[in-house]
């Protein structure tokens, strides 16, 4: 019962179901928390793992929408929801009305997301595979960089204190993504907010 209940809870504050194509694949989305309560990860890991997943069932579904990979500012808006409890789509296209995030600070963060690529059969509900592609992803595969869209240039990944990740660790940048966003305060409280709100 307990296995159960905190399965659907985390399920639920990690948005299973949530237009990620066939009910195979949301089950195995499910099936891989269900795993994870039952071994008693801790919550910071649980959300540690899908950022830098990479594979085919499990948490590499957090990435899909409709079957489909989403595109690295709409990934990286849906991970600041989840896992900071922070909307930062607004400074998508301008720096945040009422918060103190840049434009800049928002694709800094979105260009974690710009290698994550699909492979397999896009749309389909076949199995297809998640990994970081160093040409990334672009539109349904076709390759493309993260360019701020203000200043049309490529955009490193950055974090929201303006450091740019390292060169060695480039090749998976969501690895050192997934270490800093747990460390957060906000990620704190996102969490309390989640499971005693």
């Amino acid at each position: 019962e307990y296995v159960e209940y905190w399965t659907f809870r985390i399920g639920d504050i990690f948005r299973i179901g949530r237009d990620q194509g066939s009910a195979k694949f949301i089950e195995s989305y499910q099936n891989w928390i269900r795993d994870s309560i039952a071994r008693d990860k801790p919550y910071d890991q649980l959300a540690r793992e899908p950022i830098p997943a990479l594979g085919g069932g499990g948490a590499p579904r957090h990435y899909y929408a409709g079957g489909n990979v989403l595109r690295p500012e709409e990934i990286m808006a849906e991970q600041a929801r989840v896992f900071l409890g922070r909307r930062l789509e607004c400074a998508q296209c301008h720096d945040h009305p009422y918060e103190s995030w840049s434009q800049n600070q928002f694709w800094g963060l979105a260009a974690f997301f710009g290698r994550v690529t699909q492979i397999g059969q896009i749309g389909a509900i076949t199995d297809s595979v998640i990994f970081d592609d160093p040409e990334g992803h672009g539109e349904l595969g076709q390759g493309a960089r993260v360019i701020q869209p203000r200043t049309k240039t490529e955009v490193q990944p950055t974090f929201l204190d303006g450091k740019q990740l390292q060169a060695e660790d480039m090749p998976h940048p969501r690895v050192k993504l997934a270490e800093w966003l747990t460390t957060q305060p906000a990620f704190a409280e996102a969490a309390v907010n989640r499971v005693w709100g």
